[in-house]
């Protein structure tokens, strides 16, 4: 009893286990009775007796972000999550994850130990207005979907698209000075 279980169309907190018939409260605050033989030829999704609650999103952040940048910025999501004291610190992923349409996207998927609805909420905002105050603080800024007008060439002025007069062994060569640089 008080647990929230889903099953089928059932999704709502037991209020009543009787020798028949089962009575459940849904969300939309209305009363379902359901046969305990109904029940207990389905399965049933406990959820009152989860240990963790996973919130899982992305987080867009602009194009023209430095990569050092999203490496700190990354890093130090990763520690306000781990400094949560509701949150699960074994196990997090929190990466620079997806090339997207309008922006960059880093991953962020945690869980909270706690017992209800009400604190996950709490500890969600809690989370994300410390990721919004680090952004602000290290000049990380968010992007929203755009789109942009790129007109190649107008007449008279020089055009935007890059030349590459470099060969694919020229191409090669840099690349291959990327990697010895990058081993210094």
């Amino acid at each position: 009893m008080g647990d929230w279980i889903t099953s089928d169309k059932i999704d709502g907190t037991v209020e009543e286990v009787g020798f028949r018939s089962t009575r459940i409260r849904t969300f939309r605050d209305s009363v379902m009775y359901v046969p305990n033989a109904e029940i207990a030829n389905k399965m049933v999704d406990n959820h009152g007796l989860r240990k963790y609650r996973r919130f899982s999103t992305r987080l867009s952040i602009t194009y023209d972000t430095p990569t050092r940048l999203i490496e700190v910025f990354v890093d130090g999501i990763k520690r306000i999550v781990e400094e949560h004291p509701d949150t699960r610190k074994d196990y997090h992923n929190i990466y620079l994850n997806d090339y997207a349409g309008s922006a960059l996207e880093i991953m962020l998927y945690i869980f909270f130990q706690v017992p209800d609805w009400s604190n996950e909420l709490r500890c969600r905002q809690e989370i994300m207005l410390e990721v919004n105050k680090l952004a602000e603080h290290l000049g990380v800024r968010f992007a929203f979907p755009t789109q942009t007008l790129f007109v190649e060439q107008m007449p008279g002025q020089k055009s935007l698209t890059p030349e590459y007069d470099q060969t694919k062994d020229q191409f090669q060569l840099e690349m291959e000075n990327y990697f010895k640089n990058k081993e210094k």
